[in-house]
């Protein structure tokens, strides 16, 4: 029997874009266990968003948390009960094949290794071309393309399927309000042991929308620091690479907008560094308390 897929949308003030990723749903060639909407606009936009989930009768509508990308991405996990979870933005739209084959390659790929715990990822195709998973760069950044053979190490999230297992041990943080929590939940993902797979043949569209990018482009360097700290704490554990990553982002980052005169550029990135050491040491205490 087929495992059961939950494809989870999160949407804000985007509800054309959404119509446009619930109507690609009607050319899958396997449909999916069910179909959850998680919704972070704006007071002023949440009543046409809600009209449009209303046309698609096989997705469930849940007002979002209002916290965050990631913060909705677990809200979609608290209400989600297939055994593999999908995450899509609403700017994309999926391609025919993809509910069927990635569940196969699942499938094939816990025959060969013998255990659930992989991660299967593909492409995502965008105006400006295609986008696959890779490796990070020191600064965090995606790498391009992998070497034949070469296993990524972090996924491209909108082309994904996860075990739902997963997500018992690990979620999105809630600290990255946007910009890099498809990178932190892949390195979690590994540090626990799980598996990333490419599939070239999986792959979904992605137009990415102008709405909501002038938010995020004032959160993005908090979240890029905040989970260059974490990486080399706690996944790579290398002291080391934690205060050269911490002195390079801070000199190169501040000092090349100094040379350029763009004072208040420095002085946002400087901000930004802060409030990212300040998320950074609370997730320290919180661990700390956990144990």
């Amino acid at each position: 029997m087929a495992l059961k897929v939950s494809l989870c949308i999160c949407t804000m003030n985007r509800p054309e874009e959404l119509r446009r990723c619930l109507a690609s749903l009607a050319g899958s060639e396997a449909p999916p266990y069910e179909v959850i909407v998680s919704d972070d606009s704006t007071d002023d936009v949440t009543d046409a968003v809600q009209r449009v989930v209303r046309d698609f009768p096989v997705a469930t509508y849940l007002r979002g948390p209002r916290k965050g990308l990631s913060a909705n991405r677990n809200h979609c996990l608290r209400n989600a009960s297939g055994e593999l979870i999908a995450f899509v933005d609403d700017d994309v739209v999926l391609h025919p094949g993809f509910l069927r084959r990635a569940p196969e390659e699942f499938d094939r790929l816990v025959g060969h290794h013998g255990t659930d715990r992989v991660i299967v990822t593909g492409n995502e195709i965008r105006p400006d071309g295609r986008y696959t998973p890779s490796n990070l760069s020191f600064l965090g950044f995606y790498t391009g393309e992998l070497a034949t053979g070469q296993s990524p190490g972090a996924i491209c999230i909108n082309s994904t399927l996860f075990p739902a297992a997963l997500f018992q041990e690990a979620v999105f943080d809630e600290n990255i309000f946007f910009g890099a929590e498809e990178r932190d939940i892949s390195l979690h993902a590994v540090h626990l042991g799980y598996r990333i797979h490419y599939c070239p043949e999986l792959t979904n569209y992605h137009y990415p929308s102008g709405i909501n990018r002038p938010l995020y482009d004032r959160v993005v360097v908090i979240s890029r620091v905040y989970f260059g700290l974490k990486r080399y704490w706690l996944y790579e554990r290398s002291p080391a690479k934690f205060l050269v990553f911490n002195f390079y982002v801070l000199a190169n980052a501040v000092g090349n907008r100094l040379k350029t005169f763009k004072i208040r550029e420095a002085l946002y990135t400087m901000s930004a560094f802060v409030r990212a050491w300040s998320l950074f040491r609370s997730k320290m205490r919180l661990l700390k308390a956990r144990t």
